[in-house]
């Protein structure tokens, strides 16, 4: 039996019940960019009826207790609520199950034994109480949302060959350090799940202390990614502030390829080397990250072998450079060959079999050509992941305002509201956000497919569709067309994939 009366259980401390509104969600407590994957992502509408149950299971009482009281609350018998609850104790699979005209998912794990040093959680069981008339199972947009990233600046120290940033300048005056801190505030209160700080660079914007400072302060353990090569006490203020992560960029321990890919003088290589070392020694939890192009793939694995040197290393990840819309090259001048990039791909797997458990080696996904060849379209596009702009998050530019994804940038079409005039509720419940959720044909134009398509309101509403690879294949002007891997798309205009 993998449970007992007289034992004490609680809610998996990795997961999280939030009140949306209309509905209950159950979702992941934290979620680290540096080690998630996405399989492991949960974010799931809950019945309020299992809310509540998941929520009394706060640590404090043991489960005998507990199914006295639920018995009491639901009218049912101690023996019929035992049935209904014991499956959710120590569960070892996942569980799918009907109740009230509706599926739902429960994650392995969902309810543990208690362990010493755990603390119990209390849940205010009246926000899971809603009207049955009321509830919305529906809808996957959220009433409130969980993660945002703040875009500081568009500042660099390099000039990568695969850059896909839009390099304009912006207006960070209007944004000013005493609004962050208060949007910073906001998000707390709303019960955000992360607040991400990304750039350009993070750390040349001048006020990067205060703002880490607040983050940690509400409550968020902020990511930080970078390339520029920091100095022992850089180092140190950060371990003071409270970071004790962080990812650095780093694509060749060849000093010829780094100056080649990242545009950059002869002090940069031994100067991101040493930063790296003082990380460690420090005792910071690295992350790396690398991006291969057809200039530094030969060599892979000398990089593999000095990043596995580290003591503090916590996850590798390679990436195949990226197509741009912003830097003007072309790019199969710069791109891996598809036949290189699994290469790389075995040998990651290879030295995966070798490498210590808490050691994540990880290769990130990547398009190929045959993702969007129209035999094989429809069934990419059915097994695409559900886009997290404007669903549940939101990214912040230098100058205030807001759109659904970093790579779209200032295009009015994604722009959803501006954090120097609004608070983040006004901006996610805007017009031009909801209206961008449920877009309606009127916006798309009679030469998009999508103007005839007869799916056109479940594909937008439910999945969504990856608007960055829109733009990738059609160009800007052409946002409204379909996403390339839909059965509906034009031939591509670009090819943006590895080949």
């Amino acid at each position: 039996m993998r449970y007992s009366l007289e034992k004490t259980y609680l809610l998996n401390p990795a997961f999280n019940i939030r009140a949306d509104a209309k509905r209950i969600l159950l979702y992941n407590s934290t979620i680290d960019p540096g080690l998630r994957i996405n399989s492991s992502d949960v974010l799931v509408f809950l019945h309020p009826l299992y809310a509540t149950i998941l929520a009394v299971f706060d640590g404090k009482n043991s489960f005998g207790k507990i199914i006295k009281d639920l018995s009491a609350v639901l009218k049912l018998s101690e023996e019929e609520t035992l049935k209904l609850v014991a499956p959710l104790i120590n569960n070892e699979e996942e569980i799918q199950f009907e109740f009230d005209g509706f599926s739902f998912f429960l994650p392995p794990n969902i309810i543990i034994e208690k362990e010493p040093g755990i603390e119990f959680r209390e849940f205010q069981l009246k926000d899971f109480l809603i009207p049955k008339g009321e509830l919305d199972l529906v809808s996957w947009r959220l009433y409130r949302p969980l993660d945002g990233i703040f875009m500081l600046n568009a500042s660099c120290v390099t000039n990568c060959i695969y850059c896909y940033a839009k390099r304009i300048k912006w207006n960070n005056s209007c944004f000013t350090l005493q609004r962050i801190k208060e949007v910073i505030r906001e998000a707390r209160a709303i019960g955000m799940r992360s607040l991400d700080l990304t750039g350009g660079e993070v750390f040349l914007y001048p006020n990067w202390p205060e703002i880490l400072e607040e983050l940690l302060q509400n409550g968020f353990n902020p990511y930080i990614s970078t390339k520029i090569p920091l100095d022992l006490d850089t180092l140190k203020l950060l371990k003071g502030i409270g970071i004790n992560r962080i990812q650095i960029s780093i694509d060749s321990i060849i000093p010829e390829e780094v100056r080649q890919i990242l545009g950059v003088d002869n002090n940069y290589y031994p100067r991101l080397l040493q930063t790296l070392k003082d990380l460690d020694r420090l005792g910071f939890t690295i992350y790396t990250n690398s991006q291969i192009t057809n200039q530094n793939y030969e060599r892979i694995e000398k990089l593999l072998d000095f990043l596995l040197e580290l003591d503090n290393i916590g996850r590798i990840s390679i990436g195949a450079a990226g197509y741009s819309l912003y830097n003007g090259k072309k790019y199969y001048d710069y791109a891996i060959s598809l036949e290189s990039f699994q290469k790389i791909e075995h040998l990651l797997n290879r030295f995966s079999e070798n490498a210590p458990d808490h050691l994540i080696l990880n290769i990130s996904g990547y398009s190929q050509e045959s993702g969007y060849k129209k035999d094989s379209q429809n069934i990419e596009f059915k097994k695409r992941a559900r886009c997290s702009g404007n669903f549940y998050a939101f990214f912040v530019l230098p100058d205030g305002r807001v759109t659904i994804c970093e790579e779209l940038y200032d295009h009015p079409a994604f722009l959803i509201g501006d954090l120097t005039k609004q608070s983040i509720m006004e901006m996610w419940s805007s017009e031009e956000a909801r209206g961008l959720y449920k877009l309606s044909k009127n916006r798309i134009r009679e030469e998009s497919p999508c103007f005839t398509c007869e799916e056109f309101n479940v594909c937008r509403q439910k999945k969504g569709v990856c608007w960055k690879e829109v733009l990738y294949a059609y160009g800007e002007k052409n946002w409204d067309f379909p996403d390339p891997r839909c059965k509906l798309a034009p031939q591509l205009e670009r090819e943006f994939y590895l080949k």
